[in-house]
């Protein structure tokens, strides 16, 4: 037997081995760099998303993004405001304005018994004109009356019957406001609107509900009554009870 042919032949089957297993190494690798390239496109070719919250933030900061939003914002206000503003001085002329044409009627009424003068927005009346009016209530005022320091007159006239020929009548002094008139119980006059009682009738009293209100009561000060009594005993005697605390 050739030796020398046995060892050529191993050589060339370990030569072929050898080969093949290099060509099979070789051709995975290649599908390797091919799956690593698509994947690498496929990622190239994905969008990127948009982060938000504090990055998000910054870049609109570093774009001026916030600023011209901000800037838009205010802007709107600033608007709004101005409108608000023009609104309101609108209003404001309206009421002025039929504040004015309501005085002037007032003094026209007025003119024959010396006229009237319009309050300057303190509780005094100028020298000369010592009724204090109160326009809404169309209620006039006298000097001696409880209520009168307290009063800021819309309007001020130079005696009662001026008031009177403009409409107003006496504030407490009405028909029916004296003691037994009108149903007014007996020793009891009817409030006139203020939160004060004469200083001869200190007992507070409200016909509805038929309860009335010392001086010492909690809610004596802030109690606009609709009647006033001089004693307890008045006002017991017209059936009131006391005002539950």
């Amino acid at each position: 037997m050739n030796w020398w042919l046995i060892g050529m032949v191993i050589v060339v089957a370990i030569a072929i081995i050898w080969y093949v297993r290099q060509q099979a190494k070789a051709a995975n690798q290649r599908q390797v760099d091919a799956n690593t390239a698509e994947a690498d496109r496929a990622d190239n070719a994905r969008p990127v998303k948009k982060s938000g919250g504090l990055l998000q933030e910054a870049t609109n900061i570093a774009s001026g993004q916030s600023y011209e939003r901000a800037a838009g914002e205010i802007g709107e206000m600033t608007a709004e405001l101005a409108q608000a503003r023009r609104d309101a001085e609108l209003a404001a002329a309206r009421l002025s304005n039929q504040a004015g044409e309501a005085l002037a009627a007032v003094q026209a009424a007025a003119a024959a018994h010396g006229g009237a003068v319009p309050g300057d927005g303190t509780r005094h009346c100028p020298p000369g004109y010592p009724i204090k009016g109160a326009m809404p209530e169309m209620r006039y005022h006298l000097s001696e009356q409880p209520s009168y320091e307290r009063l800021i007159p819309d309007v001020c006239f130079p005696a009662a019957a001026a008031a009177e020929a403009a409409g107003y009548a006496a504030a407490g002094d009405e028909p029916g406001m004296r003691d037994g008139a009108g149903g007014v119980p007996p020793g009891a006059v009817r409030g006139d609107g203020s939160r004060d009682c004469p200083p001869t009738y200190p007992i507070k009293a409200n016909q509805a509900t038929r309860h009335y209100l010392e001086p010492s009561a909690p809610a004596y000060a802030t109690t606009i009554p609709e009647l006033c009594f001089s004693s307890l005993e008045s006002v017991r005697a017209a059936g009131m009870s006391p005002a539950p605390r």
